[in-house]
């Protein structure tokens, strides 16, 4: 810390864009709203790879798409839960 100060603690990465960071979010967002909506995250991911050569894992697909709507599940009501509605 003496050399460089304050600024010796000062991660020298700091303002540079991660190496982490996939540039074709994008890309992958709008292919899947028109080419491939109907698809589920393991079979997007394999088709990315295949069709468009791009690889992304089926949980990083998740994590773009989720947040935008795509794959809700909805709860699954069991029979005895239907029935109890009906009472």
């Amino acid at each position: 810390m003496d050399e460089k100060g304050p600024y010796g603690i000062i991660h020298g990465n700091k303002g540079h864009p991660s190496k982490r960071t996939l540039p074709f979010k994008d890309q992958v967002i709008r292919l899947t709203k028109e080419k491939y909506f109907d698809f589920n995250f393991t079979h997007l991911s394999e088709i990315l790879e295949e069709r468009e050569h791009i690889k992304v894992s089926r949980e990083t697909l998740r994590l773009w798409l989720r947040p935008l709507g795509y794959w809700r599940h909805n709860k699954k009501t069991t029979k005895t839960q239907k029935e109890k509605k009906k009472e």
